[in-house]
């Protein structure tokens, strides 16, 4: 049965006594808590190195990063797709090489089972599926398709699986193909309810793999789609949307991403227009959303303009934020029982004290001991050592 019911938050309670994790008083009641101010705490992430690949580095974006920990990707504006090989032990780039002459890409992703990469390559609407050579991480294409009737391709992601690939389309599109024998065959295009996936743009799977949520910047929604592991279709169930109760930092809502045991979802707005902010969603189940907490630029975050991208460190410990207009890499302590976000510092290279460049995507490491983060602006990747 398709719910499209609006969520309804609970009530707001400012808590500024308490600790990093103990973001609930012992003696306050149990509805979320707004958002904390920022602590005296150091951000204790020791930056270690920046790449710039003596200059041939594009815009970079976006960064996917293998399983076995050894090479990084990065989409980009510039004309190619790269491929780094990073030292698991020290966490350091030591190299990096052209994957592809492409052009425009924002979204990238890599299977489950590293065999196969995939690119959305934003202005030409072109899905490029690639084999992966896990020895040395280079990409071979296998099949594209252009999808004529797109708008614009701005992300992919592949089913938890491996056997589906996924594409959103700011038309208000989800496409959808198999990619059996390394060939891509449509098998879905969901285009349902435009007007809450309008402006569509980044996508997560939720970690038990049930459900595909897609943040759509126009509508200013997080759509929940039941996803269905024996075919890969998806049927929309639920939507959050901005101006619901004390959610008002999402009405160009850009990325998100889940907590490591799937009950929390952390949003980030404002890439180019609108409010700037942080959300933080509960997501009990069955695609039901219920707002927990909100930062928001001048109110609870300070130059934070231009909310870009979002990502989880594996402990589930910090949530990291990109603000590239405003040049400022945001990051948060998690309570993990609560879901709750503390804000901390915002990231500043060490060799100059400086922020990072119109900063934009960010990953880390396998085993979680070190960040890098993406400077589009100088087209750069900044290595951090994780506390």
């Amino acid at each position: 049965m398709i719910m499209l019911s609006r969520c309804i938050s609970v009530a707001v309670l400012i808590c500024v006594t308490c600790g990093v994790e103990a973001v609930v008083c012992a003696a306050a009641p149990q509805e979320p808590i707004a958002a904390q101010v920022k602590t005296d705490q150091p951000a204790r992430h020791q930056h270690v190195q920046t790449y710039d690949g003596d200059g041939e580095l594009p815009k970079v974006i976006d960064l996917k990063i293998s399983s076995d920990g050894k090479f990084m990707y990065s989409a980009g504006f510039g004309p190619n797709l790269t491929c780094f090989t990073l030292d698991p032990d020290t966490g350091m780039i030591t190299d990096h090489e052209e994957a592809d002459s492409v052009t425009a890409i924002v979204g990238i992703d890599i299977s489950p089972d590293d065999r196969l990469f995939a690119v959305a390559v934003m202005n030409s609407r072109k899905l490029i599926l690639y084999s992966r050579n896990p020895q040395d991480g280079s990409l071979t294409e296998q099949d594209s398709v252009i999808v004529g009737d797109a708008q614009t391709l701005l992300n992919v992601i592949f089913s938890p699986d491996g056997k589906y690939l996924y594409a959103s389309d700011n038309a208000g599109v989800v496409h959808a193909w198999s990619v059996a024998n390394n060939e891509l065959n449509e098998i879905q295009k969901f285009n349902h309810y435009k007007a809450e996936l309008k402006g569509a743009q980044f996508f997560a799977f939720s970690p038990d793999a049930e459900h595909l949520l897609l943040a759509n910047r126009t509508a200013g929604t997080i759509v929940a789609f039941k996803y269905h592991a024996d075919n890969g279709q998806i049927d929309i169930i639920n939507y959050f949307e901005d101006d619901i109760e004390d959610a008002t930092a999402m009405n160009t809502v850009q990325d998100l991403v889940f907590s490591p045991d799937g009950r929390y979802i952390y949003a980030v707005s404002g890439r180019f227009t609108g409010e700037n902010g942080v959300t933080v969603v509960e997501f009990p189940g069955e695609g039901e959303m219920k707002f927990v907490q909100q930062f928001q630029n001048e109110d609870q975050l300070e130059e934070f303009v231009g909310g870009n991208l979002i990502s989880i460190s594996p402990d589930g410990k910090h949530v990291y934020v990109s603000a590239a207009r405003s040049h400022r890499f945001a990051v948060f302590s998690r309570n993990s029982r609560t879901g709750k976000l503390t804000f901390i510092d915002y990231l500043k290279l060490e060799n100059s004290g400086t922020e990072i460049n119109q900063p934009a995507g960010s990953v880390c490491s396998i085993d979680g001991r070190f960040l890098y983060v993406a400077g589009e602006g100088t087209g750069e990747v900044h290595v951090f050592k994780r506390p």
